[in-house]
């Protein structure tokens, strides 16, 4: 199954991004996931202008991936 990871901090003092890769990576690696793309956010959730994350839903309505992985709903 091709995936697509997506993390977001609100703002750049936060330092879980890393930690957010690292663990959306394990999960799909144990289920034999394949990684096509792992996009980094920064920016408040109370905006709607994430323009990457609109990216990887465009990708998954195209069928290009089968899957978006977040760390968290609220990201």
């Amino acid at each position: 199954m091709r995936v697509a990871l997506y993390a977001r901090v609100s703002t750049h003092d936060q330092q879980t991004l890393t930690m957010q890769m690292d663990a959306m990576r394990e999960f799909a690696l144990r289920r034999g996931w394949r990684v096509t793309d792992a996009i980094e956010e920064i920016g408040s959730g109370a905006t709607d202008n994430r323009p990457r994350r609109q990216a990887l839903l465009t990708a998954s309505r195209q069928r290009k991936l089968e899957g978006l992985v977040v760390w968290k709903l609220d990201r």
